[in-house]
């Protein structure tokens, strides 16, 4: 096989992909206070399977303050070309069998507006990731699902005109199909930002 160096990577000749997308997206009024959010959206692959990855959210406005939010995702993210054609010799064996990932997201949140300067935003989630491309000494395979349960706690404050402050606070553990934690993932995580 004769081969290219792009980027400083080793990529198989005559390797492409041809890529496109669809996306449609709804908010339907059930209410006065309850909203229905869908979409769809189509991703196509010449090298790899094609996605079709609906989301839908419920709102809820229990008043100008209170807002509520149930919301399901599902997304997926295609191997890269490194992933699945890069070959270095006992560096890295690129697998053109792999799959796309799949995350499926179920989340649950409310937003508090304080006044009209500051709100409050609390998310709690879960996520599930199959198919996960990992490298397994020089070649990448893909064979385990990752899970992700987590909350997000986030505080926004308009000071001027021209300046706002936010503090966020995070958790998340996230685990692989065996049950171990995954490394290299923090517990907690805090952000200020002025």
């Amino acid at each position: 096989t004769l081969l290219n160096t792009v980027n400083g990577n080793v990529i198989e000749t005559g390797s492409k992909r041809n890529y496109s997308a669809l996306y449609i997206n709804d908010q339907i009024r059930l209410s006065e206070t309850l909203q229905l959010n869908v979409g769809l959206r189509y991703d196509y692959y010449s090298d790899v399977e094609s996605g079709l990855n609906p989301q839908a959210a419920l709102i809820y406005s229990y008043n100008d303050a209170l807002n509520f939010k149930a919301m399901y995702s599902r997304a997926f993210r295609a191997p890269s070309w490194i992933e699945m054609y890069a070959t270095v010799p006992y560096i890295s064996v690129g697998n053109s069998e792999l799959k796309p990932e799949v995350s499926d997201t179920i989340e649950i949140g409310t937003v508090y507006k304080i006044s009209d300067k500051n709100h409050l935003r609390l998310n709690v989630y879960a996520t599930k990731l199959q198919n996960v491309v990992a490298k397994a000494g020089a070649e990448y395979k893909q064979d385990a699902h990752e899970e992700f349960y987590g909350a997000e706690l986030d505080y926004n404050q308009h000071i001027t005109k021209k300046s706002e402050f936010q503090l966020i606070a995070s958790y998340v553990h996230a685990q692989d199909s065996n049950q171990q934690k995954l490394a290299d993932i923090a517990s907690y995580l805090a952000n200020a930002n002025y």
